[in-house]
């Protein structure tokens, strides 16, 4: 009897990647929130313009867009836009010439009340006294 002596056999098994389905309903939406950024630094009292242009949803398209700008004591940019403009009266700490770093979350959410993971950037923001006051607590 002969002894045979084998190679390694090696076995490549292909993958068939199919999108995941939800139920009966056909294939899993996929929501990217982009909220661009980072931004800044901006001063108080300039209005900034966020970018969530690059947010994606498939196959739906995207309905709302729910933007955070970092202060929990403002009304926020509670704009239902890809582009919100904020304007930033006061620094937490309202410290002339002190900068700041917020944290700016998005999350979208497409025609069917979908939602995506909420994604995050920052913006730097520099106190300065209101135009026209020397100090912040002055009237004019």
């Amino acid at each position: 009897m002969r002894n045979h002596r084998f190679g390694h056999l090696a076995v490549i098994v292909g993958l068939l990647l199919l999108p995941a389905c939800n139920g009966d309903n056909g294939p899993s939406p996929t929501l990217v929130a982009r909220p661009g950024g980072p931004y800044g630094p901006v001063n108080t009292y300039t209005p900034i313009t966020f970018n969530g242009l690059t947010s994606t949803s498939s196959p739906n398209a995207i309905a709302h867009y729910f933007w955070h700008c970092g202060q929990a004591d403002l009304a926020n940019c509670q704009q239902d836009t890809p582009t919100p403009v904020y304007t930033y009266t006061k620094t937490q700490q309202n410290v002339s010439g002190k900068t700041l770093t917020y944290d700016i979350t998005l999350v979208v959410e497409d025609t069917e009340g979908n939602r995506s993971q909420p994604a995050t950037t920052t913006v730097m923001v520099t106190q300065i006294y209101e135009p026209g006051l020397t100090s912040p607590n002055r009237k004019r």
